[in-house]
């Protein structure tokens, strides 16, 4: 299976308290055909870090406010 990119905005999710799951927008988990528990590469965008801030993390469930399509909650 191909990866697939998608550039997004970190917010904070104060809801959750393992650090290691993050909650996407439903409409994202679909184009990124995720599911809850995959596993999922986040970095910072800008290539010349090198992916020195970057962290594997597993799926929540999705979220479906769309006030939060185009954040990743960590």
């Amino acid at each position: 299976m191909a990866s697939k990119k998608v550039v997004l905005t970190i917010k904070l999710n104060e809801i959750d308290e393992d650090p290691s799951i993050v909650r996407l927008h439903a409409k994202v988990m679909d184009e990124l055909q995720a599911q809850p528990g995959d596993i999922i590469y986040v970095c910072d965008k800008r290539w010349w870090l090198g992916g020195l801030k970057s962290v594997h993390v597993r799926a929540g469930e999705p979220v479906g406010e769309d006030e939060l399509e185009g954040y990743v909650l960590l």
